[in-house]
């Protein structure tokens, strides 16, 4: 049961008005899944412009 709000004048409390946590937002979840596929794109995309060789003398010194 919600109490009235004793000062309609303020702002709420995002924290109290939020239907559900962050973590459980379709939205979200599908930034996060966003964000870990172009990651691993442009990691794999970089990987293969600048290949690491070690034997080659292109990596870092030893």
């Amino acid at each position: 049961m919600t109490r009235p709000d004793s000062h309609p004048e303020l702002p709420g409390d995002p924290d109290v008005m939020a239907a559900r946590p962050l973590h459980l937002r379709p939205a979200s979840l599908a930034m996060v899944f966003a964000g870990g596929l172009l990651g691993t794109g442009a990691r794999y995309l970089i990987e293969q412009a600048y290949p690491f060789h070690p034997r080659s003398g292109r990596g870092p010194p030893s």
